[in-house]
């Protein structure tokens, strides 16, 4: 009776802290993703062509990967959930204080504070998975990428609308994504992070000495450049495609719905990519099918008449298995969850600063061209850099196992 008891308690709990980690992964797009419906009106106020404005959205990704690696030496310092409730501390104020904007340069600032945070929470809710859930990794990875494109899909959907309601002010409308951060933080520290216990010194030198990036992994290098491409067209994508819509001649609220239905249909994609590639077919077969998903939308809308609709659903799907494979295949290479936390933190990191350079790029390409045509064949191009990242994935796979077995006959 007692050990029932017990079960249902421990049961409970762990259901309590995957309602609150969900919370948690709510936070890590909206603060980017609300910019992209609503360009067209800061860059109206603020006199910001397409190449700064891109930068609303490549600061955040870059800082993303640039302070990712901090993430470990956060965790060693304040333990690895105090650390999270930190990083969503940081995303919610510097989202909150997009409400005084009053010049471009200050909106730039507080994305470079938005990326900060995403950049440290990324690893340490990785490494999060790890530790508290390690014999359900695919799943909860597929959880954590199916609530990120939740938040994306809710934020780029009623971001015009909250616009609209608040009489056009799209300050008012990037600063009510905080709302999410002021309802998780709470909940997080009571429900988690108050009864983690501080690391100790001791454990920090421990943990230093033991644990680093996985700098002369071969693999973790291969994994760093296939998560920087795949984020490449996933952020690009998110910052452009919504401008691009309308520069075509389509409404402002087409364009934000198209984008809605872009981040809603990542969702099954995202949920269920990480449980396939472990039980049907092979892996390469997953990564393909996602990659010529996203080239096929990209082809539709550069060359045909056919409905932006149908592009959206085929680059969605193709992103958001693509973008849950990116997190899952580097932390299920190791056992270990500080390993698992070093892993993510260096693929993210390198990731998310090769990613950055995507968005300025293509509002570059708009801003020379004005043409969204050159855009849209510059990310075909890297979608088929990225099907050849693929197949080096699989084939050095497949010869660390050929070498592994002749250690093993030797």
């Amino acid at each position: 009776m007692i050990k029932g008891s017990a079960d249902v308690a421990s049961r409970a709990k762990s259901s309590f802290i995957i309602v609150t980690f969900i919370m948690a992964c709510l936070n890590l797009r909206p603060s980017i993703v609300s910019v992209g419906p609503i360009l067209k009106s800061i860059n109206h106020t603020l006199g910001m062509s397409s190449s700064l404005s891109s930068l609303l959205t490549s600061i955040p990704v870059f800082c993303m990967g640039a302070f990712s690696p901090f993430a470990v030496k956060a965790r060693q310092l304040f333990g690895n959930a105090r650390a999270i409730w930190l990083s969503l501390f940081l995303i919610g104020l510097s989202t909150l204080l997009r409400l005084v904007t009053m010049s471009s340069a200050f909106l730039l600032l507080m994305a470079l504070l938005v990326g900060i945070g995403i950049g440290l929470s990324g690893p340490l809710l990785s490494g999060f998975v790890k530790q508290h859930f390690p014999k359900h990794t695919s799943v909860m990875i597929g959880l954590y990428s199916v609530m990120m494109a939740m938040g994306a899909a809710i934020s780029s959907g009623f971001t015009p609308s909250i616009q609209a309601a608040a009489h056009g002010s799209w300050r008012m409308a990037l600063a009510s994504w905080t709302i999410l951060a002021l309802i998780v933080l709470p909940i997080w520290w009571f429900v988690i992070a108050r009864h983690e216990k501080k690391p100790l010194r001791e454990e920090h030198h421990m943990d230093k000495s033991s644990k680093g990036l996985p700098l002369k992994s071969k693999r973790a290098w291969i994994f760093t450049l296939f998560f920087g491409v795949a984020s490449t067209i996933f952020y690009t994508l998110m910052a452009w495609i919504a401008p691009i819509l309308v520069d075509m001649g389509y409404s402002k609220n087409y364009a934000a719905s198209t984008l809605t239905l872009f981040n809603l249909v990542q969702i099954p994609a995202s949920l269920f990519m990480p449980i396939l590639i472990k039980k049907l077919f092979s892996r390469l077969f997953w990564l393909l099918l996602g990659s010529f998903m996203e080239i096929a939308g990209l082809l539709i809308l550069a060359f045909t008449s056919m409905s932006p609709v149908i592009a959206a659903v085929l680059m969605g799907l193709g992103v958001g298995g693509l973008f849950s494979l990116a997190l899952f295949l580097p932390i299920d290479e190791v056992d270990d969850p500080d390993e698992a936390n070093s892993w993510a933190a260096m693929t993210q990191s390198g990731g998310y600063i090769i990613a950055s350079f995507g968005p300025f790029i293509i509002g570059s390409i708009l801003d020379v061209t004005g043409s969204t045509h050159s855009a849209l064949y510059a990310l075909i191009i890297v979608g088929i850099i990225l099907v050849a990242i693929q197949f080096i994935i699989v084939l050095t796979k497949k010869e660390e196992k050929k070498r592994s077995l002749l250690i093993n006959i030797k």
